[in-house]
């Protein structure tokens, strides 16, 4: 199967050229203004995409899925997306978790928490064993560096809980400037954003086989 990643195309999807494949996976900011419009417009392009399955999480920008959820879903429903938040599928055998929480270094927005005890209580959600995992936000230490902040923005906690559930791959966005993959141990890790600071496209998707 061959897996097509992207994130962070914050209302600029209509830009993407989208390699073709069989799964497609979004991790979230979606969106730029989170409105209605915006992401009724991104949900026809994303399930009008030519892929078996389409997953989706959601981002710190993407404040419409966190107020208005059921009218979300009900959206998501009717485009046959797997939308994905701290809940899990399974594609030919592959186990694949999302999450679209992120830790909130002065970011904005939705799905945002704070400090130690909320990482831990979102994170042990994530199962021991999942093939996939795609989370909106990076671990600290894997492509994570904030030129915003001079700083690893990623969460200390979720790297503890990457390196001791050790899934193939791990794809995430949110620092835009981190794109890129990296192999660590028994994992690869994909950072996916697309957009630079300026939210314009300037990346292509990632894409790997199972």
């Amino acid at each position: 199967m061959k897996f097509v990643c992207l994130s962070d195309t914050h209302g600029n999807h209509g830009s993407v050229n989208v390699p073709q494949g069989d799964v497609i996976i979004h991790c979230g900011d979606i969106t730029h203004k989170s409105n209605h419009a915006e992401v009724t417009d991104f949900l026809i392009w994303f399930g009008g995409l030519n892929f078996s399955r389409k997953i989706l999480v959601a981002g710190n920008h993407d404040r419409f899925i966190r107020k208005r959820k059921q009218e979300f879903l009900d959206l998501v429903a009717a485009h046959n997306i797997d939308y994905l938040e701290n809940t899990a599928i399974r594609i030919n055998g592959y186990s694949i978790f999302g999450s679209p929480f992120t830790l909130n270094n002065a970011c904005i927005g939705a799905f945002t928490y704070h400090g130690t005890s909320e990482a831990e209580q979102i994170w042990r959600s994530i199962p021991e064993k999942v093939d996939i995992l795609v989370t909106h936000a990076p671990p600290r230490g894997f492509m994570d560096f904030s030129r915003a902040e001079n700083n690893n923005a990623g969460c200390q906690v979720l790297r503890e809980k990457v390196l001791s559930v050790k899934p193939r791959y791990h794809i995430f966005g949110h620092i835009h400037e981190s794109y890129g993959i990296e192999s660590y141990g028994d994992s690869v890790f994909i950072n996916a954003s697309l957009t630079n600071g300026s939210e314009e496209i300037v990346n292509i998707p990632v894409l790997f086989e199972l």
